[in-house]
């Protein structure tokens, strides 16, 4: 990422949207793969989905880790999305 805009192109179907103080990425089912929040002048937390071999997830939610089967997954395992989609019509404009 340089100054809010990705290198290269996101898969197809996945969406990208941003303020001043978070940046969010989510797969084509509205997802978060990737979220990094600015909270205040040096708070900033980083929530992740991330493949763990062939059939795995590692998944990094507020101070926790853990680990799932990609057969098993919940929504209760992602974290919570920030944003609204597509960002198209929506950039920067957050969930309630």
């Amino acid at each position: 990422m340089k100054h809010n805009e990705l290198a290269d192109q996101l898969p197809a179907g996945w969406d990208l949207n941003f303020d001043d103080h978070a940046i969010e990425v989510v797969d084509q089912k509205g997802a978060p793969i990737l979220q990094v929040i600015q909270d205040g002048d040096y708070d900033i937390y980083i929530n992740t989905v991330t493949s763990n071999g062939p059939n795995g997830l590692a998944i990094l939610k507020g101070s926790k880790v853990s680990f799932r089967r990609k057969d098993s997954l919940s929504p209760q395992d992602l974290p919570t999305p920030i944003f609204k989609y597509p960002s198209g019509s929506n950039r920067g404009v957050r969930h309630g």
